[in-house]
């Protein structure tokens, strides 16, 4: 063939040019001007040479996407865990639950038969962060007694109940993608599929449908939303030609949805029904007061996490060791630290696990990382329950281990920074408040950040404060609440239950108290800085 010429260990375009030039040289007994690129010949060989780069490109570019390590794109990761029976996760929405409380000045007297009825689904709007949230009643109605005035504690979840509908083709192989707006996540437990007004089980391979029987795949799209898939007729019962396939699902903000503030107020949106069914707006009868905030909201899996746990987690996948544990709440998105501890108790393995959301969602409005709550850090005994629930709900929990879910301790320090400064910069004396305030915004975002909980050291603190304009230099010194929590050359270093928290508030070991504020005139605090002018 005439291509023999071309070496196949030379693949750069560039390289597949000089090797054509060369035959065709040697082919027509001829010189290279010939050939040169102000030559008609030398100008087709140069778009030959564009189209084969470009041929290149998408080989290597395929090549790539082909393989975990190398894959960049959301659909190649998605698609390759696919392959490996492992569903990347869609997203979370938050959770909470709210005390219904009829109001002292509504007036019941109007309402037929005493009796309110509830519909499911009905929505409530968060005054603290403006998002929708729906009444979870696990039934189609939750009917109060008007005259009995008795609270009733509600389950709610953020998010918009929407549905698509398809066709059915009949044929086997059914697949239809259900598509997300642009800005919304779908909620990763939440998704009913129904054809004709049947709903249809959902299992995690076609091999698991009973024979004879319905039943559906529910798959993260390897792009966005959701694909579902049906099987074939000779095993299952599928959609027949023209029935309607409905998808029912929530979209979510994720964790967007999670409220940390002590009072969280909401209004009540929809209208409930009279034992005649009168329609009654729900605002004019009820308040709705915060019993449990909403949390463990969390956004969709990003492709660098699908990457690490892909090859970890497959269909077969049973929570029943260290790994796996850390593996199942890792998956969640929602925390900075996880970290698994084992006893043996009589020959069954207890498992106590320290869990720590991450810092930038407990941030309220127009706070930064020294004005939060470090209470927050805890997660709340019925949070506790919520996931231990969580995992039993999917059942894929051994039997022969328990799970408990511990908070972890808090060891605090302290900062000094010796900072030298410009005394101009471009002409302009430096700002020593400036300087502050930039310095306080860095540290905030890098803290916030970090994923290292257990380890803080100088180098990190300095390369945050390093680079604003005006500083020249910066020494840092830790100071903590206990001694043994500084290594020998002074860094941060704590154990896997511990985490590290920059706040005053404690007096230590030479008898210096610190306050819990940020750079305290005159007093000691949470951070000190010490300004010089460079000589």
């Amino acid at each position: 063939m005439i291509a023999d010429f071309l070496s196949k260990l030379r693949i750069k375009a560039y390289d597949t040019l000089n090797d054509t030039i060369n035959f065709l040289i040697q082919k027509y007994k001829t010189d290279i001007r010939s050939f040169s690129y102000s030559s008609p010949f030398g100008q087709i060989l140069i778009v030959l040479q564009n189209h084969m780069q470009n041929i290149y490109y998408y080989i290597t570019d395929s090549a790539n996407q082909t393989n975990f390590h190398t894959a960049n794109r959301q659909s190649s990761v998605y698609g390759l865990a696919r392959l490996q029976g492992y569903n990347a996760y869609r997203g979370k929405s938050a959770t909470g639950v709210i005390n219904l409380k009829v109001k002292p000045d509504a007036k019941t007297n109007l309402i037929t038969g005493n009796r309110v009825f509830i519909p499911n689904y009905s929505r409530l709007t968060c005054l603290q962060n403006g998002l929708v949230y729906m009444l979870d009643l696990g039934k189609d109605y939750e009917i109060f007694d008007i005259q009995k005035r008795v609270d009733v504690s509600l389950n709610i979840i953020e998010g918009k109940l929407e549905y698509q509908t398809f066709t059915g083709t009949g044929e086997d192989i059914q697949s239809y993608e259900v598509h997300a707006s642009q800005w919304n996540m779908f909620d990763n437990d939440f998704v009913i599929v129904t054809v004709n007004g049947k709903e249809y089980p959902q299992y995690d391979s076609l091999y698991d449908i009973p024979y004879g029987e319905c039943g559906c795949l529910v798959k993260t799209g390897m792009t966005s939303g959701i694909d579902v898939i049906f099987g074939k007729s000779s095993h299952n019962e599928v959609p027949p030609l023209g029935a309607e396939i409905r998808v029912d699902y929530i979209t979510t903000s994720g964790s967007v949805g999670n409220v940390f503030e002590d009072t969280v107020l909401f209004s009540l949106n929809d209208t409930c029904f009279d034992t005649y069914g009168n329609e009654i707006n729900m605002s004019d009868i009820f308040v709705a007061v915060n019993e449990i905030n909403p949390s463990f909201g969390a956004d969709s899996e990003p492709i660098e996490m699908t990457k690490i746990l892909a090859p970890n987690i497959s269909r077969n996948f049973v929570i029943h060791d260290k790994r796996t544990i850390e593996n199942f709440f890792r998956r969640m998105n929602y925390f900075s630290l996880i970290d698994v501890f084992k006893r043996e108790v009589n020959h069954h393995n207890e498992y106590s696990i320290v869990l720590v959301p991450k810092l930038k969602s407990l941030i309220l409005r127009n706070e930064d990382y020294f004005d939060f709550n470090t209470d927050h850090l805890f997660i709340k005994e019925n949070e506790k329950e919520k996931l231990i629930n969580t995992i039993k709900s999917y059942g894929n929990k051994s039997l022969d281990i328990s799970i408990s879910i511990v908070n972890p301790e808090i060891r605090r320090f302290v900062v000094y920074l010796y900072v030298e400064l410009f005394r101009e910069v471009k002409g302009k004396p430096t700002d020593f408040e400036r300087v502050q305030s930039d310095i306080r915004h860095a540290l905030s975002a890098y803290l916030l950040d970090s994923q290292k909980l257990t380890k803080i050291t100088h180098s990190d603190i300095v390369s945050q404060i390093d680079g604003i304009v005006g500083v020249d230099s910066v020494k840092v010194v830790f100071v903590p609440e206990y001694e043994g929590d500084v290594d020998e050359i002074g860094n941060i270093s704590l154990k896997p239950s511990q985490i590290a928290v920059l706040r005053g508030g404690f007096t230590d070991s030479q008898g210096i108290s610190y306050k819990d504020t940020f750079t305290t005139p005159n007093e000691m605090s949470s951070v000190n800085i010490a300004i010089e002018y460079s000589k």
